[in-house]
């Protein structure tokens, strides 16, 4: 008996001493949803550059559900899209949903890593990285289409 009050002494010890869990810095849950990007395929050979991206981000507060559309584009004169995290995309929404994207890059079996951002004040807001995983087929004319697959995915905001 003695031997059971002090095992359960150490584990509620060691139970007190263990880090509270993480996650009160989640500030918003988000469904990525409906992601389709063009690729056009380089004359005489057979790469691809991605020229255009687009998806919608859906989620709820406690007033309603919201959707916003993110669309990216290669700028004129450009053949594809910007790879990196300085270079942004936005979405179509209001100042309560003011949303944007980075393309951080695309790899060898066409999965695009992107980081979504939302803005809540100059300088301060949520953002996370979240991979898409798709499949590409012939598009016509020299193109690629890619979508989506294994359905939506859950991001998680936070700061």
């Amino acid at each position: 008996m003695q031997f059971t009050i002090a095992a359960a002494a150490l584990f509620g010890t060691v139970a007190l001493a263990a880090p509270a869990p993480q996650g009160a810095d989640v500030r918003e849950t988000l469904s990525l949803q409906d992601f389709s990007a063009h690729k056009k395929i380089v004359a005489g050979t057979t790469a691809a550059k991605v020229d255009s991206v687009s998806f919608q981000l859906v989620g709820s507060r406690e007033e309603a559900t919201f959707g916003v559309v993110c669309k990216g584009a290669a700028a004129a004169g450009a053949d594809e899209i910007v790879y990196n995290t300085t270079t942004a995309y936005d979405c179509n929404g209001d100042k309560e949903h003011n949303y944007y994207f980075h393309v951080v890059r695309v790899d060898d079996k066409d999965v695009f890593t992107l980081r979504v951002n939302r803005e809540v004040t100059s300088g301060w807001g949520y953002q996370s990285l979240v991979e898409v995983p798709t499949y590409c087929h012939a598009g016509g004319a020299n193109s690629m289409a890619c979508a989506q697959i294994g359905g939506e995915v859950d991001i998680e905001m936070r700061i």
